[in-house]
């Protein structure tokens, strides 16, 4: 099960244990109200509210019985807040109706609507809201509901159409602002907390990767020295001693070997002190492109990937083209590394609050793990046979020293989103370098 869905589970949880808590509320002043004979509602039908109550805890019975069992919890969400829109019109009906205290109980069912779900789902609960509200005024004005209230003037004779039609406009233009309004705050929250847990992660690798980073430079020159001289005299044997076919090619193989270690070592230097290289102008959209370009040309993409690009024009960053491109080669490859046969991998450059580039990279693979998502960016872990597991870790550390990050989103079976954001260059810097190019 997906983090979002376990953390809708949680929320439906408070949201049940609400409404229990709500319902009992109601039998106990019920009884109050009963016993000492006052009330503060125009109609107080014991009996009624009792039977809604109690009718509101068998539900809330079915709710927790299906609770454990669900696989969809936006779906379970939506039929217990549009349960709950029915068992508000019920209690308003049963405590006046048209004159009834308690509508704003349907702004209550909104707001959850619109902190579970989203916009447009918080809409579609306003929207029955609404149309309850208006269907049960409608038919008490009209006389085709009872009237809880003993001795009371029937509404259409105390009350005129434009009087009834603008109650009903009021309530609908209350429950679709509280829905625009709540749901707009909730996305903003949600935004909040989704970038507060991303700096987060972000902040607790990057203290990991310098540690690591720091332990490991003087381990890789310690051991990059000696084998250097080990390569040198390997190759010196092989010119001057062996001479049978067995020894060439096991000298072959060490030399193979040797090289493999020592372009380990140089990516393990570079990992551990990356530096920012030497930055310069760059128009994003360009260095993508050209990027791309030969990726479709690499014999593990050509002819089965397909790319689709949908890149800003004019957005420029400053930047070490050398190392941005590192960064994106790297994401491109493993995209396609991931797609097992024919696929597609999505690339979208664009502005994002005025200040920061996004790169987006998607790609139709196998996708990965929670378990995997947490690992991917620590040195050393990978999931390809022949992978050194430090493509990701170095693309990190790249873009840090850039003043940029990534995060990734996956699912198992549906592809992985890597995006990468970067300060935008400022228009006088821009400005300069157009002038310089035309110069």
């Amino acid at each position: 099960m997906q983090t979002q869905d376990r953390e809708m589970l949680k929320k439906l949880g408070w949201l049940m244990g609400a409404r229990v808590f709500l319902a009992l509320l109601l039998l106990g002043l019920s009884a109050v109200f009963q016993y000492q004979g006052k009330s503060i509602f125009t109609v107080f039908p014991a009996t009624a509210l009792y039977i809604l109550a109690t009718l509101t805890l068998l539900i809330s019975l079915i709710y927790a019985v299906w609770y454990p069992r669900t696989l969809r919890p936006r779906l379970f969400a939506m039929v217990q807040l549009l349960m709950d829109v029915v068992l508000v019109t019920a209690l308003i009906w049963v405590t006046g109706g048209y004159d009834s205290l308690l509508t704003f109980f349907y702004m209550i069912v909104i707001i959850n609507a619109s902190i579970l779900l989203s916009r447009r789902e918080s809409l579609l609960v306003a929207a029955a809201s609404a149309i309850l509200f208006g269907v049960l005024v409608d038919l008490e004005y009209y006389g085709l509901l009872p009237s809880f209230a003993e001795n009371t003037t029937p509404i259409i004779e105390r009350v005129d159409f434009w009087s009834v039609f603008f109650r009903i406009l009021a309530t609908t233009v209350a429950c679709f602002s509280v829905s625009l309004l709540t749901s707009f705050l909730s996305v903003q929250l949600r935004k909040a907390r989704d970038e507060v847990r991303h700096m987060g992660s972000y902040v607790k690798r990057m203290e990991s990767l310098a540690t690591a980073g720091e332990m490991a430079a003087g381990l890789a020159h310690e051991i990059k020295n000696p084998l250097a001289s080990l390569t040198g005299a390997i190759e010196l044997l092989e010119t001057e001693i062996c001479k049978d076919a067995d020894s060439v090619r096991l000298m072959r193989i060490i030399r193979r070997e040797s090289d493999r270690l020592s372009n380990l070592v140089t990516e393990f230097l570079f990992f551990a002190k990356p530096g920012k290289g030497t930055p310069e102008p760059l128009e994003v959209g360009r260095l993508i492109h050209e990027t791309v370009q030969i990726q479709e040309q690499n014999i593990r993409s050509r002819g089965r990937i397909h790319y689709r690009l949908r890149l800003e024009p004019e957005v420029w960053v400053e930047a070490d083209p050398d190392r941005l491109r590192q960064v994106l080669w790297n994401l491109l490859l493993n995209a396609a590394e991931a797609i097992a046969e024919e696929g597609e991998v999505r690339v979208f450059l664009e502005v994002e609050r005025e200040r920061m580039v996004r790169i987006v990279i998607q790609d139709t693979g196998c996708g990965m793990r929670e378990d995997q998502l947490a690992l991917i960016f620590d040195p050393f872990y990978t999931t390809k046979p022949n992978g050194t597991g430090l493509g990701l870790s170095i693309a990190v550390r790249i873009l840090d020293a850039m003043g940029g990050r990534m995060q990734v989103e996956s699912r198992p079976g549906v592809g992985s989103t890597f995006t990468v954001r970067l300060p935008r260059m400022g228009e006088s810097r821009k400005g300069e370098t157009k002038a310089w190019a035309g110069g």
